[in-house]
């Protein structure tokens, strides 16, 4: 079962495409998009109608990308920008719109634990995790391996044979 998650963040919007087989994760296919959202966010406290617009459009190609690779599933994860921007509200209604997926809003503390999580589970028995909290307009955890995003992407991806929890770096994060 192929399954897609449009990530939409502060700098990027990403596609992850993931293969659910046997309750295991892979990423079947990536994308990024370099929108610098949070650009706007720092300058002005709003998103400019331009990046809004460019934000919209990207969605909507990786949306329509992640059907034609026969994902039964597509939703679409608003982290920070949606919810520091003046406009916040808008930018949500224009990506379900133009998506016709799912968008939803993380918590700051959910996109850390899902971030955790993801980065745990990718790296598996015996891998390293580095946690650690990031100083900048809005301090959030940031697990990093070698594929953080995609590690946190597929933590969405829940399977009952296989759950991540968040462990006690995961409480440290300072949020």
């Amino acid at each position: 079962m192929n399954l897609a998650v449009i990530d939409v963040g502060s700098n990027t919007i990403r596609l992850l495409v993931a293969s659910v087989r046997a309750g295991k994760v892979e990423a079947a296919d990536e994308r990024t998009a370099w929108v610098r959202l949070g650009a706007d966010v720092a300058s002005s406290g709003a998103i400019s109608p331009l990046r809004l617009e460019a934000a919209a459009k990207t969605v909507s190609l990786f949306a329509a990308e992640a059907r034609k690779l026969g994902c039964m599933r597509v939703e679409t994860l608003v982290a920070s920008p949606g919810r520091q921007a003046e406009n916040g509200g808008e930018l949500l209604r224009r990506l379900e719109v133009a998506s016709q997926t799912p968008v939803r809003l993380l918590r700051r503390d959910e996109e850390a634990r899902l971030a955790y999580e993801g980065a745990v589970s990718a790296a598996g028995a015996g891998g390293l995790v580095l946690c650690s909290v990031l100083n900048s307009s809005s301090s959030r955890a940031s697990c990093a391996l070698s594929a953080a995003w995609k590690a946190s992407a597929s933590a969405l991806v829940k399977c009952d044979d296989r759950k991540a929890s968040a462990g006690p770096l995961a409480s440290n994060c300072d949020l």
